[in-house]
């Protein structure tokens, strides 16, 4: 007989609005268009599961990604300050090189005594595990032979497999936790703790993108692949277009079009071009980041366009084919 378990989905919240690279100050950054879609894709991959419940951490980046799973998923949301980050104190806002300038020999410090140091006005590693673990174990226990899913932060996420695998402070940061990546712990009966996914990303996590480089996605409906799209876009540097071939041919398939565009936020320039890809694409600046929403509608554009044919389509397609391995462009 299998002894019973509690399963427990553990993710960390997408990409936010913050600083890159400085501690998360006061202003509490929510999720940035490419968190969303990372939210949005990992949601499309956990569609088989199904939770008993759902936390959160209450901070906006964790919380609102956790809305975006709920909405999935069907769950509603439970928010829990217990699953907060570590409080960064004066650190707020600034970035290992300017605490270091500010204060000479603070980071060797910090990096020597994980666990007990306490940035000026902060919360120590240690302090923050002490909370995250103790109402873990709450939930645990509330839901004991089932499953639940947190969505919370990196150090949290550390601190919660540090204790299911038994490993002292110092090494947490040997566990990689990317933003919207999944692990999965169960918790036994008789107290043993089972890491079954760390750092999880699915299909796709491994896949990155580096300026220059072109991707082609294939998929369905629904499939995914635009949200897939939007967030390999949002881990490339420079300006970013969507190249847009759908058209408005209707009122509503104008206001999905807005709609989508409000989605991408203003971090991103749409361009509407049915026909014209290849032209479009070779006036973008050097160094631009373009995703091509979509070539099966530009191929059925080709086709019913005035003036359209088979013979007509294939040279456009075939032209683009050559064209893009030379274009100065990150391309998906």
């Amino acid at each position: 007989m299998e002894e019973k378990k509690t399963r427990l989905y553990l993710v960390r919240h997408g990409a936010h609005t913050g600083r890159e690279g400085a501690f998360p100050g006061p202003d509490d950054p929510g999720l940035s268009p490419g968190g969303e879609a990372q939210m949005r894709l990992l949601s499309s991959r956990l569609s088989g599961i199904r939770p008993d419940a759902l936390y959160a951490s209450d901070l906006k980046r964790a919380a609102e990604s956790a809305r975006i799973l709920g909405g999935a998923l069907g769950l509603s949301l439970a928010l829990e300050s217990a699953f907060r980050e570590a409080d960064a104190g004066r650190w707020a806002g600034l970035d290992l090189n300017e605490i270091e300038a500010e204060s000479p020999g603070t980071i060797s410090e910090w990096s020597n005594n994980l666990a007990s140091f306490r940035p000026p006005g902060g919360e120590s590693l240690g302090e923050m595990a002490k909370r995250v673990l103790a109402r873990l174990g709450e939930l645990v226990a509330a839901h004991l032979g089932g499953s639940f899913m947190v969505v919370a932060h990196s150090g949290v996420n550390r601190a919660v497999l540090a204790d299911a695998l038994g490993i002292d402070e110092p090494a947490v940061f040997s566990m990689e936790q990317d933003l919207a990546c999944l692990n999965i712990v169960d918790y036994f009966a008789d107290g043993v703790k089972v890491v079954r996914l760390l750092n999880g990303r699915g299909l796709f996590g491994d896949l990155e993108m580096e300026p220059g480089h072109k991707v082609l996605i294939l998929g369905g409906a629904r499939s995914g692949k635009s949200d897939l799209a939007l967030s390999l876009a949002q881990s490339v540097p420079g300006p970013r277009y969507f190249l847009a071939t759908a058209q408005a041919l209707d009122e509503e398939m104008a206001r999905r079009i807005e709609a989508h565009k409000e989605l991408r936020g203003e971090d991103w320039e749409t361009i509407e071009e049915p026909v014209e890809v290849e032209n479009a694409l070779k006036e973008l600046p050097e160094g631009a980041v373009v995703v091509l929403d979509c070539l099966t509608l530009w191929l059925s554009n080709l086709l019913h366009s005035p003036g359209g044919d088979p013979e007509s389509a294939r040279e456009k397609v075939e032209s683009l084919a050559h064209a893009v391995p030379s274009l100065p462009h990150t391309l998906i």
